[in-house]
């Protein structure tokens, strides 16, 4: 929607990375057996909730847009405090090891909300939208009586791409434009899918000069509004998403300005979130729900800021991109303060919604698994954890490549990954562009972009030194385990509307579609 960053090497900007309430009885019981059964082995029984825990929750979901974890002072940082994230964390539970399963928005959070990797669900490009037939954690909540209200930040959230499936409310009414310039009137389309490719390339272009976002403060307004007039006799699900610390290309300033204003102002950017956040946990509190409603803080992505000479999202795997922060407060089941070491995906908060909610999950197609073993007492819940982009797979992110004439062209890839910590393994491939079918890539070409590369996170947390070669078994092993891993649970691909029968072929014949 928005075209990328350019590559800050060309601009010679780098940066050294940082180091980075009813809660049902059976909900318990099955929290434990998980528990049992995942950590092979006895362990104490964490308390039980508090007397006053005796209804289903309500849950609020509140996710801060590109927020890296290692920006927040409950996560370490010092330049800064974020006092009302902090809070929340101390009087919750911190997750140390928490990661986006997608480093760009749209498809993250459908993963977020349907506990489906993009395997299943099937949205991996901005021209997609959540199939109709895919069931949203709000639509199963509907089903057992919450109602449902989200409070968008950003058209990429926009109802347009499906996300808004068992929501009563989806508010994604914006007030100002995601790209700055001179003008004063935004103009309010409309949001709209184009019948091609083209046609809605050229309508996402539009709309982010006009209407396509609002301000942080604005999200707080709308959702503290909702908050106030709840209706206590049914449980809510409140989904507030917060643009937060994203970057706001501005039209005036160039490449190189920009980029060094998004990097300048990042943390700022951060503080005025962490005061948003904190004036909608205010109106939770004062309104007197706080003490039912199961709290979730996450972010979608995080954001490159000149580590592997980069800034942005969606265009590799880094930790950088990865890493996220991941808070759960609930009053009477949470320790308040406690640390979590565990591996956790947003692929997992689906999954934790449902069973906090007393929904049975037993014969859904959940790729997630609940975070509340690891909640209660440190169970682990996965060893293992899917990563993916298809964003470099659309022009603003390919790859580029110079012909022996001189002349160069985009090069659609794909990245794959699988996280088994502290090992992780990225893999390259060439994938056609979805915003160009008709680009014509030698194999010869695309072979220069294949490619995989191996870290030991824990080693090296800045993600510098591949260990392909000096680590062949671990190599192996974890190749097989992502090959077995797309084979099992891959889906087919749809193509996109405007493709013809020989480019839809063509694309079959190239591997790119099944």
């Amino acid at each position: 929607m928005i075209e990328s960053w350019a590559d800050a090497s060309r601009e010679g900007i780098s940066r050294t990375a940082v180091s980075l309430p009813a809660y049902p009885m059976c909900i318990i019981t099955t929290a434990l057996s998980l528990a049992l059964m995942v950590g092979g082995c006895t362990r104490p029984e964490p308390s039980g909730p508090t007397e006053s825990v005796t209804e289903r929750p309500n849950i609020l979901l509140i996710t801060v847009d590109t927020l890296r974890p290692d920006y927040l002072s409950i996560y370490g940082y010092q330049e800064h405090t974020t006092p009302n994230i902090d809070e929340l964390g101390n009087q919750g539970v911190v997750f140390d090891k928490a990661y986006c399963n997608v480093t760009w928005t749209t498809p993250s959070m459908a993963t977020t909300l349907t506990g489906l990797l993009p395997t299943q669900h099937g949205f991996r490009s901005t021209f997609d939208r959540l199939p109709d037939d895919i069931e949203t954690v709000a639509e199963r909540l509907g089903q057992q009586g919450y109602r449902n209200i989200a409070v968008i930040g950003s058209y990429p959230l926009d109802s347009i791409y499906g996300l808004d499936q068992g929501f009563d409310v989806y508010d994604d009414d914006f007030t100002v434009p995601l790209v700055l310039s001179d003008a004063e009137d935004f103009e309010d389309l409309p949001s709209q899918r184009g019948r091609t490719i083209q046609e809605q390339e050229d309508f996402n272009k539009k709309k982010a000069f006009g209407k396509s976002r609002r301000t942080d403060a604005e999200v707080s307004d709308t959702a503290i509004g909702y908050l106030a007039e709840i209706d206590e006799t049914r449980p809510f699900f409140l989904w507030v998403h917060y643009f937060g610390p994203h970057s706001l290309p501005d039209t005036r300033k160039h490449g190189l300005r920009n980029l060094r204003n998004h990097v300048d102002t990042y943390p700022d950017k951060v503080v005025r979130s962490d005061r948003e956040v904190g004036r909608l946990l205010d109106q939770l509190k004062s309104s007197g729900l706080d003490a039912n409603t199961l709290v979730i803080f996450h972010s979608d992505h995080g954001e490159a800021l000149g580590e592997h000479k980069y800034i942005g999202h969606g265009r590799y795997l880094f930790a950088d991109n990865l890493k996220i922060p991941l808070i759960i407060r609930w009053p009477g089941v949470t320790q308040a303060g406690r640390r979590v070491d565990a591996i956790v995906g947003t692929i997992d908060i689906a999954t934790t919604i449902l069973e906090a909610a007393g929904v049975p999950t037993g014969n859904s197609p959940l790729q997630g698994r609940s975070v509340l073993p690891a909640l209660l007492d440190g169970t682990p819940i996965r060893n293992t954890l899917y990563l993916e982009t298809y964003m470099p797979a659309h022009r603003g992110f390919a790859e580029k490549a110079e012909l022996s004439n001189g002349e160069k062209i985009n090069v659609g890839v794909c990245r794959f990954g699988i996280l088994r910590y502290p090992y992780k393994l990225v893999v390259t491939q060439p994938h056609q562009l979805f915003d160009d079918p008709d680009n014509s890539v030698s194999d010869e070409l695309a072979s220069r972009f294949r490619g995989l590369k191996l870290f030991n996170v824990e080693d090296d947390p800045g993600e510098e030194h591949d260990l392909s070669d000096q680590e062949p078994e671990i190599l192996h092993e974890l190749e097989t385990l992502l090959e077995r891993y797309l084979q099992e649970s891959s889906t087919s691909n749809t193509p996109s509307a405007d493709l013809s029968d020989e480019q839809i072929e063509k694309l079959r014949s190239l591997g790119y579609l099944q």
